[in-house]
This record gives structure tokens, sequence and C-alpha cells, in this order.
């Protein structure tokens, strides 16, 4: 009876061994199944804490180790800002700003990261005074680029107080003319056009094309484009300071969220609704109040064979990059070299 006891022991305790290593095996299948969470991670990038200064926000570094992310949503505060994996703002607010990040897998899970914003009040910098042409200018740096522009548009008495504020309009020249006089609201006019680039006269020119200057002087525009880059104080702008390319323009307004011509006054150059000369049949000033047109050094396409310049238009409603004809008298705001 001892010998068949010791026999039966080893096959029982064999089965019961290999009952336990099934409940394992069950468990590990239990643990495969489980989805582990994705993993937010903001990252940002912000050039300056002004307000108005461009943020970029980042969330390619949340990831989802048995899977894949498929949906970003960012909040500030609980107002969702986007639901892209990368975005791009200028208008948060001044303050402290909590920004969330929430990523949800391909199953189901969600994760979510924050971080804080701080934005502070934008303040302009006057570090230079000088007198140009009997009038006493400031300067004010770009919280955007860094660059150095004039506190107001040539030819006016002072910096704006509100966007058709008169005293700060300034005068409006036309495109390559020196300051003649021809730049000042009320000049005479002529339809004669000019024979001479650096002796046009004082007089307004309003040709038949939309030329101020004869067809075979500087016809690809090149000399006047020259005149208006010179840094000698012997062009239209102080020493050291030019008439700025359309981008420079477009970088410190319309690439940086301008909509409008409320938002070119509210931005660092206070930009005024000064108009423009050279619509109106009798060649006074257009637009008083409710435009923005400001030069740019950009020479631009060819018009049906004539020069045709580079302008930025504000209006109530927009804000647009044009090519017009010299002969226009439109705003300048010079930009330091």
């Amino acid at each position: 009876m001892n010998i068949k006891k010791n026999i039966y022991f080893p096959i029982i305790l064999s089965i019961l061994i290999g009952l336990s290593g099934c409940e394992d095996d069950k468990k590990d299948d239990t643990v495969s199944e489980q989805n582990i969470e994705p993993t937010a991670k903001i990252t940002y990038t912000q050039n300056s804490t002004e307000e108005n200064s461009m943020i970029n926000f980042d969330a390619s570094k949340s990831f989802d180790i048995d899977g894949n992310i498929v949906s970003y949503e960012w909040k500030d505060g609980d107002n969702i800002i986007s639901t892209n994996m990368y975005f791009q703002t200028s208008y948060l607010s001044v303050g402290t700003h909590t920004i969330y990040l929430k990523v949800k897998d391909n199953d189901g899970s969600t994760n979510t990261d924050s971080t804080l914003v701080t934005i502070t009040a934008f303040t302009i910098t006057h570090p230079a005074t000088f007198e140009f042409n009997n009038i006493t200018y400031k300067t004010v740096q770009s919280p955007y680029t860094g660059k150095i522009w004039l506190d107001r548009n040539l030819g006016a008495s002072n910096v704006c107080s509100s966007l058709n504020d008169e005293n700060c309009y300034g005068d409006y020249y036309q495109w390559g003319r020196l300051s003649d006089g021809h730049e000042k609201e009320n000049s005479a006019t002529t339809e004669e056009l000019a024979t001479n680039i650096i002796n046009a006269g004082n007089k307004y020119i309003h040709g038949s094309s939309y030329e101020w200057l004869e067809d075979n002087i500087d016809f690809n525009g090149s000399i006047r484009n020259n005149n208006w880059s010179k840094l000698d104080g012997t062009g239209i702008c102080p020493i050291s300071f030019r008439v700025p390319t359309i981008e420079e323009i477009k970088n410190e307004t319309k690439n940086i969220g301008n909509n409008n011509n409320l938002d070119g006054f509210n931005g660092f150059l206070k930009l005024p609704s000064a108009g423009t000369r050279g619509y109106l049949s009798d060649h006074s000033i257009s637009g008083k109040g409710s435009e923005i047109w400001l030069w740019s050094n950009t020479i631009g396409d060819t018009e049906m064979g004539e020069l045709s310049t580079k302008d930025l238009y504000f209006k109530e409603d927009k804000v647009v990059e044009y090519n017009q004809g010299p002969n226009y008298g439109h705003s300048i705001r010079c930009i330091q070299n």
C-alpha cells in the first residue's frame, strides 16, 4: 500500500503545477490587453513677454508608447484656443495664463499637461530725440523685430492720440520724390510731368498717367528707389533712417495680426488714418479718419507697361498690399537701417 501511494503522488503534483501555470498565462494575457495612457507634453517659444508678441505652442513631444495620438486640445483656462499639434497666437491678454494641453490616443485614453504663460503690458521706449526739418522726432523699438522706427509719420507735429488726430497725419509724398513742398496737404497742383527727379518743383503732379515723371526718366524706378534708401539725410528720412520695404512694414503690422486701421493705431507705431492724395478729381485728401496708406520703397509689378510701387492699405475691415502708381500721395514712416 505504501508503494501505491508513492506512485500516485508525483502524478497529482504534476497536474496541480500545470493548472497553476495556466492561471499565470491568463494573468499575462489580461495585463497585455490593458491600454497605457498617452503622455501630453507642452513646449512653447516666446520672443517677448509683452502683449501682441507672437507665441508658438508645440505638442509634438507628446507620445503614446502602445499606440498613437489622435487628437489635441489646447485651452486657455476653460476656453479652447486650438485643436492642432502646433499653433501660434499673439492675442493673449495681459496677465498670467494657465495653458492646458489634452491629448487622446487611439484607444480613447487621455492625458493633460499645463504651463503658465505671463503677458506684460507693452511699453513704448524712446531711446533717442532729434530734430529733422524743424520737427522734433523720437524713436520707438519694435517688440516683434527689434527694429527702430520714427515715432510718427514724416511731417507730423506729434505722436497720435487717436487714429483721426489730424496733427499726427503728417505729409503726403509722391513715390520717390524729395521734400520739395509737394508733400504738403494744400500744395498747388499741376498736370505737367517733371523732367528732373531732384528738382521736380513744389507742386503735386497729376498727369494723365499714374506717373509724376516723364516716361524716359527713371522708367524702372531705380533712381528714386536709391534716393529713398539714402542714409546721409539727403533723402527724405533723417540720418541713418530710410523708407522701409513692404516686408518691413508688414512684419510690424499685417504679419502679426493687424486686420484693420484700428489695429494700425493700437500698435506700437500708432499709425493714423491720414488718408491719401490722388483718388479725388480735385486732388484733395480722401479717406481721412478711416484709411491708412503707407508707402514702401519696394518697386512693384509692372501694370500695363507702367511702373508700379508697393504700399500697404488699412481700412476698417482689411489690410491689403497694393501695387500703386507713383503719383499718389501717401504717408511715410522711416525705419533705421
